[in-house]
């Protein structure tokens, strides 16, 4: 089952409490969780696409 968010800071207030055990975030709304102290992990990914 997939659910669909405004913004980073929704799928922050959806993970952190658990509603939701996974979501894709920019570095913004991590940093702003992080320095709140919520419990959050980071995994990161990253690839190189070529044209």
């Amino acid at each position: 089952m997939a659910a669909f968010f405004a913004g980073g800071g929704d799928v922050i207030r959806a993970v952190v409490p658990g509603d939701v055990q996974m979501g894709k975030a920019r570095s913004c709304s991590l940093t702003a969780a992080a320095s709140q102290g919520q419990d959050i992990k980071l995994f990161w990914t990253s690839a190189a696409v070529a044209a």
